[in-house]
């Protein structure tokens, strides 16, 4: 059975598989940044995507500025986590392909 995206007024719109498609696909990567809560970068971040759909799981570290690049293709609504010590946090792919994870500590998430 396929799922469908309905609207408030009870009209079938779409879709799962046709919003899928709509959405923007970045096949350069995702490019972004990870921040400590004091807003300074989070340098050596382990920063992981999973790509769902049976596309395996991508992962990679911050550089000294907490920035990451993913290769591969990314959609827009696939979500981003990031690790560092105790500190956790997840962030969405938008689809301008920008995305900023913000870290907390992990017991305030």
């Amino acid at each position: 059975m396929e799922s469908r995206i309905v609207s408030e007024d009870h009209r079938s719109v779409a879709s799962e598989k046709d919003v899928a498609r709509e959405l923007p696909t970045s096949r350069g990567g995702v490019r972004g940044r990870v921040l400590l809560p004091d807003g300074g970068p989070a340098k050596g971040a382990l920063v992981a995507m999973t790509a769902g759909a049976g596309a395996p799981d991508i992962a990679t570290r911050t550089d000294h500025e907490g920035r990451f690049h993913l290769p591969g293709s990314a959609t827009a609504g696939n979500v981003l986590s990031a690790l560092l010590e105790e500190l956790a946090g997840e962030a969405v792919i938008s689809p301008d392909g920008a995305v900023e994870i913000n870290l907390s500590p992990r017991g305030d998430r």
